[in-house]
Protein backbone atom coordinates (compact mmCIF):
# COMPACT_ATOMS: atom_id res chain seq x y z
CA UNK A 1 0.00 0.00 0.00
CA UNK A 2 1.06 3.37 -0.85
CA UNK A 3 1.85 5.77 1.97
CA UNK A 4 -1.73 8.09 1.72
CA UNK A 5 -3.28 4.67 1.86
CA UNK A 6 -1.37 3.92 5.45
CA UNK A 7 -2.44 7.57 6.37
CA UNK A 8 -5.97 7.62 5.83
CA UNK A 9 -6.60 3.89 7.38
CA UNK A 10 -4.64 5.20 10.35
CA UNK A 11 -6.97 8.44 10.26
CA UNK A 12 -10.11 5.92 10.12
CA UNK A 13 -8.69 4.47 13.24
CA UNK A 14 -8.11 7.14 15.56
CA UNK A 15 -11.32 8.56 15.19
CA UNK A 16 -13.18 5.45 15.33
CA UNK A 17 -11.29 5.03 18.78
CA UNK A 18 -11.97 8.54 20.06
CA UNK A 19 -15.84 7.77 19.59
CA UNK A 20 -16.11 4.72 21.02
CA UNK A 21 -13.69 5.92 24.21
CA UNK A 22 -16.60 9.19 23.85
CA UNK A 23 -19.14 6.56 24.30
CA UNK A 24 -18.17 4.79 26.74
CA UNK A 25 -17.12 7.91 29.34
CA UNK A 26 -20.56 8.76 29.84
CA UNK A 27 -22.32 5.99 31.45
CA UNK A 28 -23.18 8.28 34.81
CA UNK A 29 -25.25 10.47 32.69
CA UNK A 30 -26.80 8.31 30.86
CA UNK A 31 -27.72 6.38 34.09
CA UNK A 32 -29.07 9.70 35.49
CA UNK A 33 -31.38 10.74 32.77
CA UNK A 34 -32.65 6.90 32.82
CA UNK A 35 -34.02 8.18 36.57
CA UNK A 36 -35.04 11.48 35.49
CA UNK A 37 -37.16 10.11 32.91
CA UNK A 38 -38.79 7.85 34.85
CA UNK A 39 -39.82 10.74 37.48
CA UNK A 40 -43.38 11.91 37.26
CA UNK A 41 -44.06 14.95 35.70
CA UNK A 42 -45.04 17.87 37.86
CA UNK A 43 -45.54 20.75 35.57
CA UNK A 44 -44.99 21.88 31.73
CA UNK A 45 -44.83 25.36 30.74
CA UNK A 46 -45.90 25.92 27.23
CA UNK A 47 -46.41 29.88 25.84
CA UNK A 48 -50.12 30.17 24.88
CA UNK A 49 -48.86 31.53 21.68
CA UNK A 50 -46.25 29.16 20.60
CA UNK A 51 -47.87 27.92 17.40
CA UNK A 52 -49.04 31.61 16.31
CA UNK A 53 -45.48 32.99 16.84
CA UNK A 54 -43.25 29.66 16.05
CA UNK A 55 -40.57 29.97 18.42
CA UNK A 56 -40.64 29.74 22.42
CA UNK A 57 -39.86 28.00 25.33
CA UNK A 58 -41.03 24.69 27.24
CA UNK A 59 -40.06 23.77 30.26
CA UNK A 60 -40.43 20.52 32.40
CA UNK A 61 -40.12 19.65 36.04
CA UNK A 62 -40.08 16.39 36.80
CA UNK A 63 -40.07 15.51 41.02
CA UNK A 64 -37.13 13.07 41.26
CA UNK A 65 -37.48 12.59 45.33
CA UNK A 66 -39.69 13.95 48.21
CA UNK A 67 -38.40 17.91 47.62
CA UNK A 68 -36.04 17.42 44.69
CA UNK A 69 -36.86 18.86 41.72
CA UNK A 70 -35.65 18.37 38.48
CA UNK A 71 -35.81 20.89 35.43
CA UNK A 72 -35.21 20.45 31.74
CA UNK A 73 -36.13 23.44 29.42
CA UNK A 74 -36.12 23.61 25.57
CA UNK A 75 -36.23 25.88 22.84
CA UNK A 76 -38.66 25.17 20.17
CA UNK A 77 -39.23 26.25 16.69
CA UNK A 78 -42.07 24.79 15.45
CA UNK A 79 -41.97 25.81 11.73
CA UNK A 80 -38.66 24.66 10.90
CA UNK A 81 -35.44 23.00 13.26
CA UNK A 82 -37.77 21.77 16.00
CA UNK A 83 -36.51 21.38 19.12
CA UNK A 84 -32.82 24.05 19.97
CA UNK A 85 -30.68 23.86 22.65
CA UNK A 86 -32.19 21.69 25.33
CA UNK A 87 -30.88 21.88 28.90
CA UNK A 88 -31.54 19.72 32.01
CA UNK A 89 -30.56 20.33 35.67
CA UNK A 90 -31.13 17.71 37.80
CA UNK A 91 -31.01 18.25 41.32
CA UNK A 92 -28.23 19.66 43.43
CA UNK A 93 -26.29 20.65 40.53
CA UNK A 94 -25.38 24.56 41.55
CA UNK A 95 -26.00 26.98 38.53
CA UNK A 96 -22.77 28.28 36.46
Amino acid sequence: MDKKAVRRMQKAAARRKATHRASQATPAASSTLRVLESAPVLDCMVPSNLFDVGLGHVVVAREVAPGKIALAAFLLDVFCLGVLGPTIRPPGVTPL
